[in-house]
């Protein structure tokens, strides 16, 4: 299903932060691992911008909540082949 404009990043956000509590889960297809070397090069390019889009105001980051983030481990070495 396709994101809606007016709420893309808020979905988005919502389905990345699922991704990445389940990251170490072992994929069983294809396109799961697709998907997430997909993830990876997506974030590599969001971490390269110059510009994040946000507003001085706007980028408050005291108001951020990771869902699940207290459940998250340290990442380790991320090793591409």
């Amino acid at each position: 299903m396709a994101n809606m404009s007016y709420c893309r990043m808020e979905n988005t956000a919502s389905a990345l932060a699922d991704c990445v509590n389940n990251w170490e889960e072992e994929l069983s297809s294809e396109y799961e691992k697709s998907g997430k070397r997909r993830i990876i090069a997506l974030a590599r390019e969001i971490v390269e911008m110059d510009d994040n889009g946000l507003s001085e105001e706007d980028q408050n980051e005291d108001d951020i909540e990771m869902p699940g983030s207290d459940e998250m481990e340290e990442p380790g070495p991320l090793i591409l082949q």
